[in-house]
């Protein structure tokens, strides 16, 4: 006997073919995050218009009305960060198109602490799409603000999405393309980076939110930022390595951008303030604090 299995009936198409259909309208269909991760040209092509791919980033950014039912509150910010998040490249190549789009993304971390966790959730989920996707555009953007950026993440460190978004900076590189050439590029694009945080003084300040007075979950997500970027450069180091020993190169891989940055994290010096951050304070040492930086 066959049986069919039940399945949602969409009224995308129905809703895309009505004249000025309304955004709002869109994102009440249940199947429309089903139907963009599909790949629906059509539905894709919808999002991916200026006037709608504004409305999808400033939902995700923007505190709802407190007036909203609490179930209701964070729906439309969750499908617009999921529909967002799709990995379709008219929606990545229209936010970082224009720096607009990104200036709304990266103002949000110039909210006061603590930042929503939800919002911050959809915030670092499609950031860190972007980190993968379209990383010599968010590169460029990002270093153009220089300390302030990582002084940003830093302020919200006790939020685990900024942590995740952190790391996701440090492991910058884009996936979709494969091969030796590619490798290369991709080894190329990490150093950079890791030259770049290195010039921000990402470890020092990294390091200060261990101190015995920032709480315990600043604390604990600075310390897991610290191991890994610290796991992720001795990779980085190692495939650098085994790079130039191919290559029968005679330039060493602890020259590279990734290695110095390697180097301060394991420096002495390091290790020194790493200790002070622990056992320091008013009020002598936390017990977070410790752990933290055990």
């Amino acid at each position: 006997m066959f049986w069919q299995m039940p399945s949602i009936i969409s009224n995308i198409e129905p809703l895309l073919d009505k004249q000025g259909v309304e955004l709002s309208e869109i994102l009440e269909e249940e199947s429309v995050i089903q139907e963009c991760k599909a790949q629906n040209q059509k539905l894709i092509t919808y999002l991916a218009q200026d006037s709608i791919l504004d409305q999808l980033v400033d939902a995700i950014v923007t505190e709802p009305s407190a007036e909203l039912p609490h179930r209701q509150r964070y729906r439309r910010a969750n499908v617009c960060c999921e529909l967002l998040a799709c990995d379709a490249d008219a929606l990545t190549t229209g936010l970082v198109k224009e720096n607009r789009r990104l200036d709304q993304l990266y103002d949000f971390l110039k909210g006061e602490p603590p930042l929503n966790p939800l919002l911050s959730s959809f915030f670092s989920k499609v950031m860190q799409l972007l980190a993968r996707k379209q990383s010599d555009r968010l590169l460029a953007y990002l270093s153009s603000k220089g300390e302030e950026f990582i002084d940003l993440l830093i302020r919200h460190m006790g939020t685990s999405a900024v942590m995740d978004f952190l790391v996701s900076v440090v492991t910058m590189r884009s996936v979709d393309e494969y091969g030796l050439q590619y490798q290369q590029l991709q080894q190329q694009q990490s150093t950079q980076v890791a030259a770049w945080l290195a010039q921000t003084g990402l470890v020092d300040k990294l390091l200060a939110t261990l101190a015995s007075d920032r709480s315990p979950e600043e604390q604990y997500n600075g310390a897991q930022c610290l191991i890994n970027i610290i796991a992720y450069c001795r990779d980085l180091a190692a495939a650098a390595q085994d790079s130039s020993e191919a290559a029968n190169s005679s330039s060493a891989a602890s020259s590279t951008p990734s290695a110095t940055l390697l180097d301060q994290l394991e420096s002495g010096d390091t290790a020194g303030k790493l200790l002070a951050k622990m056992l320091d304070g008013a009020g002598g040492p936390s017990e977070s604090g410790v752990a933290a930086g055990a």
